[in-house]
This record gives structure tokens, C-alpha cells and sequence, in this order.
């Protein structure tokens, strides 16, 4: 399983009893969050205080979705680039088969040039997704050719997000030449912007 850095990651997990392989649908279930590597290695994910501990701590309370699904967000704070960890999905009253799985977390590349992109593409934080002065998170940032984009053509050449800074959290490699960039989230009127990419 992948993560990303620097954002809340939504984790999923099915849970089954123990006593009868049936699917768990009510109850508490946690998400607990052990760090494999890094600086806190071998400390878990308190989401109470968003911080490393030693002792065992609930990273996120799940909710249940449908059948034997169950859902948990855990915090921006617990994800660092490179890091790697173990989840650990428990019914409370330890009814449910104990698992893990092997999460690591990374930042995902998208485009298909050989130059990278991002937030501080043409100087620092001219790219980044601001809104009255503050970053703005959850903004879906599209590059396209110049060219291509006033000929109304839409070829999409590189994605991003931001995270809660409003910063990407994941660049994008394009091929040299002038981009149009937007800037769209559905509560929010599009942005554009033009930048050279060298």
C-alpha cells in the first residue's frame, strides 16, 4: 500500500470475525500506525496529540462503509517521504482477525518529460495554490501547451495536488516549452497561469 506525503491518507480495511469469518459491520474499529523506518522508528501514531510514541496509540477511529469495509483518515502529521510503516486495523473488542499491511510513502511523478515541476517552478511558491494570502489545499493544478490550450485544445501534459499549505504534493515532468497552468477546485473560481518550463 502507497501513501502520500504531507496530507491526511485515507486507509481501508476489511475486517472479519473470528468466530465465524463473518464480515464485522458495527463496533469500534481503530487504525493503528507503527513507524518502520526514519526518525520514529518503532514508535506508533497518536492521533489525539499527532505526534510519535512509544507505547501503542489509535492513529484513526474507522468507519464502516459497507459489508466488512471500513474506512479511517490518518493525519498529515504521521507521513514523511520515504518512510515506511506498518498498519494495523483492530476491532475493539478483539473480535475481529488480527492483520497488517505494509504501507510505504512516497511522492508519485506524473508527466512524461524530462524536467521537474512544481510549486517553486519560476521562482519560490509560483506555482503554489493561494487564496487571499493563505495556501489553499485540495486544488487540482492541470499543465498544457500554451499553444494547444488557446487553440482550445486540451492535451493534458502534467497533474498535482496540494496539500493543506497549498503547495503540490507531488510534481509533475514536462518537456520544455510554455505551459498554461489551472488551478480548480469546486468551491473556488479556476486559476490560470502562464509559465515557461526550461
Amino acid at each position: 500500500m502507497e501513501t502520500l506525503p504531507g496530507v491526511a491518507n485515507v486507509l481501508a480495511a476489511t475486517m472479519i470475525a473470528v468466530a465465524d469469518g463473518s464480515p464485522i459491520t458495527e463496533g469500534t474499529v481503530n487504525f493503528y500506525l507503527l513507524a518502520l523506518s526514519g526518525p520514529d522508528a518503532g514508535k506508533w501514531f497518536d492521533a489525539d496529540t499527532g505526534t510519535w510514541l512509544a507505547a501503542k496509540h489509535v492513529a484513526a477511529v474507522a468507519t464502516h462503509k459497507d459489508g466488512g469495509h471500513w474506512i479511517g483518515s490518518i493525519a498529515a502529521a504521521a507521513w514523511s517521504e520515504g518512510v515506511r510503516y506498518a498498519f494495523y486495523p483492530e476491532e475493539s473488542g478483539g473480535l475481529g482477525i488480527a492483520h497488517e499491511k505494509d504501507v510505504i510513502c512516497r511522492r508519485p511523478p506524473w508527466g512524461d518529460g524530462e524536467i521537474l515541476v512544481n510549486h517553486d517552478t519560476g521562482g519560490t511558491d509560483n506555482l503554489r495554490a493561494v487564496h487571499q494570502g493563505s495556501g489553499l489545499a485540495g486544488v487540482t493544478v492541470r499543465a498544457y501547451l500554451k499553444t494547444e490550450y488557446e487553440a482550445h485544445v486540451y492535451g493534458l501534459k502534467g497533474l498535482a495536488v496540494t496539500g493543506d499549505d497549498g503547495r503540490w504534493i507531488a510534481p509533475m515532468y514536462l518537456s520544455a516549452g510554455t505551459y498554461i497552468f489551472t488551478f480548480a477546485r469546486a468551491d473556488k473560481t479556476t486559476k490560470v497561469k502562464e509559465q515557461e518550463v526550461t
